[in-house]
């Protein structure tokens, strides 16, 4: 038998996270998830940003863009989310920040709970929300969207070289 072919980086990345969120509690689910999310958005604007040496303090953790809103706010910005990636990203971390601040907290939460079903790309897998199957609860909703984001992003930074901002001359020729 055959070995089967190997991953690229990404998805042996991807499929460790898979791996690891499926046995997490609560707070874990919501920290790896939201990080996974934040790491990817760092990799994409640094993949589009033009390749000088600055664009490393602008993303280190005290840079400018070193927080989690600052980094979707710029991937949006820079064309690198859409205006529904970006308003589910700042649903997860806003989640993050409950689940990192608070001691007492879950899923059960009602102000958590609630976040969860404003994602907005529930629509492609609850078709037929009166339907028994697509009634899912807050973790479901959270965990759901955010693989789906992440899956999305990590397909994103192969293709963002190709897009990615060159310096440029602004002297009179």
């Amino acid at each position: 038998m055959a070995n089967p072919p190997s991953l690229p980086p990404s998805l042996r990345k991807f499929q460790l996270f898979i791996a690891d969120l499926n046995k997490e509690s609560e707070r874990g689910t919501v920290l790896i998830a939201s990080s996974y999310i934040d790491d990817l958005l760092k990799q994409m604007i640094e993949a589009f940003f033009v390749d000088v040496d600055e664009k490393g303090s602008l993303l280190k953790s005290s840079g400018p863009l070193g927080a989690f809103s600052s980094r979707i706010d710029a991937a949006y910005c820079c064309g690198l989310l859409s205006q529904a990636e970006q308003k589910d990203c700042h649903i997860i971390r806003s989640v993050r920040n409950r689940f990192a601040h608070e001691v007492e907290m879950s899923f059960a939460d009602q102000s958590v709970a609630d976040k969860t079903k404003n994602f907005s790309g529930l629509g492609r897998f609850m078709p037929q929300p009166d339907q028994p199957f697509f009634q899912l609860d807050a973790r479901e909703r959270f965990t759901v969207t955010s693989v789906d984001l992440i899956m999305e992003l990590n397909n994103r930074v192969l293709r963002i070289p190709e897009r990615r901002l060159m310096l440029q001359s602004w002297e009179d020729e």
